[in-house]
């Protein structure tokens, strides 16, 4: 019988093992379908094709033909839900809402690796410079130029700083359209992405406050919103303010707040 003991110990625990990824995997199920996690994929996708037509012009057919075959294995739907599932596993014990609406929103840019690589004049590498400097607090747009920074230090075919202009203005229209779907945001808005200000926004918007106060907001129409102080008063002004809060009320709304405090054990 002793000798049993251990046998039957490690049976309990593996036991309670297994109850317990089950219980996490029915969670990640529960939040996959909260999510309505087929309608993000097919946007994310959507988006990914619109930034990879973006793209033709600006580089060679042989480049192009790899970056949809890339793009194609990289955002397939299980692909997706893989990554997704991954990403929810190995935050188990310290998922928090700002991680997750983090990677939910993630930038979808699209890498300049080494097949894409260019050399640029010292006039376009100062162009870059300048750039990078604008946008060193935007996450989406300072990454994608680190990658064109990185590209100056090959040297292959050449492509100027107006064609990775036009490809950062392509972006952020492909963005403006992907969010423009859920949003019916103004043409005019879309200057307000670029505005360096929106720095401001970006890093307050996954403060846990404000996400709590945006998910009690997100049944409020845009009339409504503008009567409430938070929206009113702003440095970057009340339009271009309604437009980045707007823009992710939709993913707050969808990503089901409570459910998600509850299964990532946040603490008050």
């Amino acid at each position: 019988m002793k000798l049993k003991l251990p046998v039957l110990l490690l049976f309990l625990v593996t036991i309670s093992c297994n109850n317990e990824a089950e219980k996490q995997n029915s969670q990640i199920d529960e939040i996959i379908t909260a999510l309505n996690f087929d309608n993000v994929i097919g946007s994310i996708q959507q988006t990914v094709s619109v930034q990879l037509s973006s793209l033709q012009n600006a580089v060679g057919e042989r480049v192009y033909d790899g970056m949809q075959s890339a793009a194609h294995k990289a955002y397939s739907k299980d692909s997706l839900k893989v990554n997704f599932r991954k990403f929810l596993l190995t935050k188990a014990d310290s998922l928090d809402v700002n991680s997750f609406l983090k990677w939910l929103r993630s930038p979808l840019y699209l890498k300049i690796d080494k097949a894409e690589s260019r050399q640029l004049t010292e006039k376009d590498y100062n162009n870059i410079l300048e750039l990078n400097s604008k946008y060193k607090n935007d996450s989406t747009l300072s990454t994608r130029i680190l990658y064109i920074k990185s590209a100056l230090r090959r040297e292959e075919t050449e492509l100027t700083a107006d064609a990775y202009a036009s490809t950062f203005r392509a972006l952020i229209e492909a963005n403006r359209r992907f969010v423009d779907q859920m949003h019916k945001i103004k043409e005019s808005d879309v200057d307000f992405i670029v505005d360096t200000e929106r720095k401001k926004f970006i890093n307050d918007m996954y403060d846990r406050a404000l996400v709590e106060k945006l998910y009690r907001y997100a049944d409020l129409s845009d009339q409504e919103l503008m009567q409430i102080t938070d929206f009113k008063h702003s440095s970057t002004g009340k339009t271009a303010t309604l437009f980045i809060h707007r823009a992710i009320l939709y993913t707050v709304k969808k990503a089901n707040l409570d459910f998600l405090y509850r299964v990532s054990r946040i603490s008050a």
